[in-house]
């Protein structure tokens, strides 16, 4: 999420569906989601635009269980 004023926070969301079949729990898959976003650097593209103040979260669901992992929170 972009802010249209690059003081306020930016914010990056990863979303990973756990799937029945495979040996994953919520709490893996927000993690794999949280790593997901420092690998591929999507961070740098806020950076990039002068957003200095970003915020990460990993958002893994199953059915209707979900759960909410935050990585950085840089300022």
């Amino acid at each position: 999420m972009i802010p249209k004023n690059s003081k306020n926070l930016g914010i990056v969301i990863e979303f990973k569906k756990v799937d029945d079949e495979e040996n994953e729990d919520l709490e893996k898959a927000a993690c794999i989601a949280i790593a997901q976003i420092e690998e591929k650097k999507y961070v740098a593209e806020l950076n990039s635009r002068g957003i200095a103040r970003t915020l990460t979260l990993g958002i893994a669901f199953q059915g209707k269980q979900i759960l909410v992992k935050q990585g950085s929170l840089s300022q």
